[in-house]
């Protein structure tokens, strides 16, 4: 089923961190102008350094990195305001201004959804947001098939989400392969195939077979064995990992630089979720993963082992 998130915590504190889900402000901040234009930065923790990138891509959490050269290391904080449901703007730089709405920010200023955040030459947006995070896992509100709702406790290691985006059905296909064998070989039986198929994105059609350990990320035009490369500028270079898990016989994810987006269907209802940077999760067939703007989904086709025999030639 769906792995959790490991630590070596004491399991008190990990049922704690269980029942209290992850932050979420119901905020975004979007370039709309300047580098890195159309980038969104969801805000999903209560304090935020914006500052510059050191490198194209980078993140962590708590961070908005935007990559220019106008931007300071340290240019503003944002801190959450529970009475006012709202970040306030703290300015940092002793070099370069920061300006909401064409007005310099010179002194703390609560955020309201629209306003536009001037660093440098990058323009932001904030913008409001659905909540990703509903509340405790369970039990909770589940999107059925037929588009109504059902109560029930969600897959273990899985908040909800309140996103309804449409389930994209992939079947799983079973063909033959003849393999020929050496007298007293293993004959036929069955084994699994996986491949990732990109249903939306820039990368929309493609396929990628899966094998052994493969990273998950960014096309950055450099060469990487073992990789599913998308050119999609949303997903980070190293965003995710895919780890064969031999006793379960399926893909772990595990996200490394960004979280992941996952849609799963089960018995007639649709979860969804986030896999943040700390978790992780045993795949399954269907399964449909959100990068950035791309969807991709795990196909999983049975192959069928036809045996031909041959007698071992005497050298």
């Amino acid at each position: 089923m769906i792995g959790t998130v490991l630590s070596a915590a004491p399991l008190a504190h990990e049922e704690t961190k269980q029942r209290m889900p992850p932050f979420s402000s119901g905020f975004q901040l979007k370039i709309i102008e300047g580098t890195g234009r159309g980038q969104v930065f969801p805000l999903d923790t209560r304090e935020l350094t914006i500052g510059r990138a050191a490198n194209p891509g980078e993140r962590a959490p708590g961070y908005v990195f935007l990559y220019d050269d106008t931007v300071s290391r340290i240019h503003a904080q944002l801190f959450w305001d529970d009475e006012q449901n709202s970040y306030i703007l703290h300015h940092r730089s002793q070099t370069n201004p920061t300006m909401i709405n064409a007005t310099p920010a010179e002194d703390p200023r609560l955020l309201e959804p629209d306003d536009s955040i001037t660093i440098g030459k990058v323009v932001l947006q904030i913008q409001q947001i659905e909540r990703r995070w509903a509340g405790p896992v369970a039990p909770m509100v589940a999107q059925t098939a037929a588009g109504a709702s059902s109560s029930g406790d969600a897959p273990p290691g899985l908040a909800p989400l309140q996103s309804k985006r449409p389930h994209v059905p992939m079947p799983t296909e079973t063909r033959k392969v003849a393999v020929r064998i050496t007298m007293g070989g293993s004959k036929g039986g069955q084994r699994n195939e996986f491949r990732l198929h990109v249903v939306e994105g820039p990368d929309a059609g493609q396929s990628f077979p899966l094998k052994g350990t493969m990273a998950l990320g960014r096309d950055t035009g450099e060469e990487q064995p073992n990789a599913v490369l998308l050119r999609d500028e949303l997903v980070c270079p190293d965003h995710a990992v895919l780890r064969w898990s031999e006793p379960d016989g399926k893909y772990q994810l595990l996200p490394t630089a960004c979280p992941v987006a996952i849609q799963r269907t089960m018995e007639g209802l649709a979860w969804s979720a986030e896999v943040p940077t700390s978790g992780r999760l045993l795949l399954e067939s269907k399964d449909l993963l959100r990068l950035g703007n791309t969807c991709l989904t795990l196909e999983v086709t049975a192959v069928e082992m036809t045996v031909v025999e041959e007698e071992e030639t005497a050298r």
